[in-house]
């Protein structure tokens, strides 16, 4: 028989009651646990399913005899698209009645593109074929281009050098540049090469217009061309053609009176590109005033800003072509009018809008990226690519990356900047021919032109200096890697860690819980068995 205070009968019944729910609790947490643990070991147990049965086969394959690989036939190079010649830019005179003959640039006569037989295009190295402002050109070779940083705090960095290895294979006469998100089947942005040919013809029209001097039409097409270009403009090529744009359009309107609009294009175009200048560039004094009246009021220029957050963070933000940073990420300073803004990353949606300022506006923009179809097919195969970024440890994953973005050549690249170096690891695999080559560079940025240095070295690796390796690897060697990665997995990731640690939490929880509990006695005596007891007058008698 056991007596219960009236006030305090609710109180060892609410203890039961939790003690059941933190022992129920902790002991789904250690089931939960093992469970995702196991699942984890078993995905990582089919990936690589090919070196396990290697691991339990028989008999040891032997390496077959090397051959040397004929060499492959020459393939007739494309022919690049003829492209209308630029015009050369003379300088109109400001509004004049009549304009004179002799003030229209003399431009050269259009020739019809040969046949191809005729004019079969020289594949030259690929040294010679790099430039950033350079029209791109379809080589013989597709390639896809993944770029990793060592770790997130490197994720910056590895943009800067993704675009600059997209400039480099975009202007290589010997690859054809596919885009990650093109390889795995989004067709969600814009048709590059059509919008990049329709934003030509119309910068073309509009600069043979503005030669001669029909401003309003020259407006017109400059403008069309503008916004054509906007959204390519993160690929430097198309920027200097959308800047370009942008010039021309400013002296047309100064030309055509309209001088403050002249000078807010002017404006913008400083604020990206401080160092611009139109000097011996042929424009009217009237177009140059105008300039340097834009770059003196520079500073008091009205400004606006944005803020900017994505879903997921850290996404490439680009504006007016030029890249600004991570998400979230505040800009400030703009210049009033209209920007173009993109927010990308790879195996996601891009993210692309105009974005129109006013004077002094804080405008708050949330970007929203989905992910594209095969995303959890590239991540999976990329994210196992980047944790072992050794050929013998990597090799069946890189194959799986390949095959998920359709492609027999892939160029794998981490990056990483510590202490002012940049350090980039290439892997390049052709697929078809069971090949790769690899090589490392550093690169000083107090001391050297990363654009150059980096173009410098994808000349290097990507010519005969660079050697081919077979992809093929010994068995022993592949036991050795996985018993390296075995070794080297921290006894925390382990599925039966997790497991005990629920088992212990839900046990140290009902412990604590029973020792904490402090069970009013009814009465009787004191516990040392001696003189007689008490009696609670308040107690409650309760049968069990």
């Amino acid at each position: 028989m056991i007596k219960w205070t009236s006030e305090s009968w609710l109180k060892p019944c609410a203890i039961v009651v939790l003690t059941a729910f933190f022992w129920l609790y902790g002991v789904d947490l250690a089931v939960y646990a093992g469970l995702a643990r196991a699942q984890a070991q078993s995905i990582d147990d089919l990936l690589d399913e090919d070196d396990s049965d290697l691991l339990g086969a028989p008999t040891t394959p032997t390496k077959p005899p090397e051959e040397e690989p004929a060499p492959p036939a020459e393939p007739e190079a494309k022919q690049p698209p003829a492209e209308e010649p630029e015009e050369e830019e003379a300088a109109p005179a400001e509004k004049p009645a009549e304009p004179k003959a002799e003030a229209e640039p003399e431009q050269d006569e259009e020739k019809e593109p040969a046949p191809p037989a005729e004019q079969e295009r020289k594949r030259t190295p690929a040294r010679q074929a790099v430039s950033m402002d350079r029209p791109r050109i379809d080589g013989p070779t597709s390639v896809v281009a993944v770029v990793f940083p060592a770790n997130d705090k490197y994720k910056r960095r590895a943009v800067e050098q993704d675009l600059l290895i997209r400039a480099w294979f975009r202007g290589s006469q010997e690859f054809t540049y596919t885009p990650i998100n093109y390889a795995l089947g989004d067709r969600g942005g814009a048709n590059e090469d059509a919008q990049a040919k329709k934003a030509q013809q119309a910068l073309s029209d509009g600069i043979a217009s503005y030669n001669n001097v029909q401003l309003d039409e020259a407006i017109e097409s400059l403008e069309e061309a503008v916004d054509l270009y906007g959204p390519l403009m993160d690929y430097p090529e198309y920027r200097s053609r959308a800047e370009d744009a942008m010039i021309h359009l400013a002296a047309a309107y100064v030309l055509n009176g309209e001088a403050k609009s002249g000078q807010d294009i002017f404006t913008r175009l400083l604020q990206s590109k401080p160092n611009l200048s139109i000097k011996d560039k042929g424009f009217p004094p009237g177009v140059e005033e105008t300039f340097d009246k834009a770059k003196s009021e520079l500073a008091d220029a009205p400004s606006a800003s944005l803020n900017l957050s994505s879903k997921p963070s850290k996404m490439a933000v680009f504006m007016d072509g030029h890249f600004r940073g991570l998400t979230p990420i505040k800009l400030d300073n703009l210049a009033v009018g209209g920007h173009y803004l993109k927010v990308s990353e790879p195996a996601y949606q891009e993210y692309a809008s105009k974005v129109t300022l006013y004077k002094g506006m804080a405008k708050k923009i949330g970007a929203d990226l989905k992910q594209v179809r095969k995303y959890y097919q590239y991540k999976s195969e990329a994210d196992a690519v980047a944790a072992r970024f050794e050929h013998k440890k990597m090799w069946d994953s890189a194959q799986n990356l390949g095959k998920a973005l359709s492609t027999d050549n892939l160029f794998l690249c981490k990056v990483s900047e510590i202490s002012g170096i940049v350090t980039m690891e290439a892997f390049h695999y052709n697929f078809s021919s069971e090949r790769y080559k690899t090589q490392t560079v550093q690169i000083e940025l107090a001391g050297e032109n990363v654009d150059q240095a980096t173009f410098a070295f994808l000349d290097r690796f990507f010519s005969e200096e660079t050697e081919w390796q077979d992809t093929y690897i010994p068995p022993e060697e592949v036991v050795a890697a996985k018993a390296d990665e075995v070794e080297a997995a921290p006894f925390w990731k382990t599925w039966w860690f997790w497991t005990v640690i629920g088992v212990v939490v839900a046990g140290g929880v009902t412990t604590g819980v029973l020792l904490g509990t402090d069970v009013l006695d009814s009465g009787g005596s004191d516990g040392d068995g001696d003189g007689p007891g008490f009696e609670n007058p308040n107690a409650i008698n309760v049968s069990f």
